[in-house]
């Protein structure tokens, strides 16, 4: 503090003027009217003695220094470079109330180094999800030539509570790989084509019988397997496959 910088009594604490309020902050002596915009912005707590001068308590420009020097915080470019997005992406989170921020009376945000490290962290596991074009793909859904169907697909569901879904700091929907393998297994139960296996038509047509009936009698004395799927058999293509063998077998043995 210089020699002119004396501290004026204002309720009781200890106070200096705009000017000295300056360069007891350091800046330049040029810059008493952003100490004047720091009080109005409400960033320093000011005082006005009986002729309406305004004074700055001592402790309050001390608190002031002390959270600008705070190297436990960083400022938009670093917080960015931290959780590896761009800077913009950085003040439209702060905006928005995703990570939490300051805004100085520069518009500069800075922001705590341990939140910045929480949201990294949340950030790495919300990236593990698939967005929701990556989901379609890795469900192969609809028509290759129609991704907006596969979109919907995935879309529909998550709105009728058969497929969850979670939102990343992005606003963008994404999948984890676990619940769409779920949602792929109960889909193929209400799919009269499950893969791997073949209708009592495309049985009987491997077994070499005409009947479809036939198929059914095979299955009903536990000579081949099937599955229920809605009003519909499906009969597994190895099951088949093994019964059409012992059959072939047989029929060698009494030729």
């Amino acid at each position: 503090m210089t020699a002119r910088a004396t501290p004026t009594t204002i309720q009781g604490k200890p106070c200096l003027g705009l000017a000295d309020a300056t360069v007891h902050l350091g800046l330049a002596s040029t810059s008493k009217a952003a100490v004047w915009r720091k009080i109005q912005a409400g960033h320093l707590h000011g005082l006005q003695d009986a002729r309406g001068a305004w004074f700055v308590p001592v402790a309050e420009l001390d608190r002031h220094k002390a959270r600008a020097a705070d190297t436990s915080r960083v400022g938009a470019r670093e917080a960015a470079a931290l959780l590896d997005v761009a800077t913009t992406t950085v003040r439209d989170w702060a905006q928005r109330g995703v990570l939490a921020g300051a805004l100085d009376d520069g518009g500069r945000w800075s922001f705590a180094r341990k939140s910045v490290a929480a949201h990294a962290k949340n950030l790495a596991l919300q990236r593990e999800g698939l967005t929701a074009s990556q989901a379609a793909r890795y469900c192969s859904l609809g028509q290759v030539n129609s991704p907006l169907r596969h979109l919907n697909t995935l879309n529909d569901a998550v709105k009728r509570g058969e497929l969850s879904a979670f939102v990343d700091a992005s606003g963008r929907r994404r999948f984890h790989q676990q619940e769409l393998d779920r949602f792929l297994v109960e889909r193929a139960k209400q799919d009269r084509h499950v893969p791997g296996t073949l209708s009592a038509k495309e049985a009987a047509d491997v077994l070499g019988v005409t009947d479809r009936s036939t198929v059914a009698w095979f299955a009903e004395r536990g000579q081949l397997d099937r599955v229920r799927v809605g009003r519909y058999w499906r009969y597994p293509v190895k099951s088949v496959q093994a019964l059409k063998r012992r059959r072939d077998k047989a029929a060698r043995a009494e030729g």
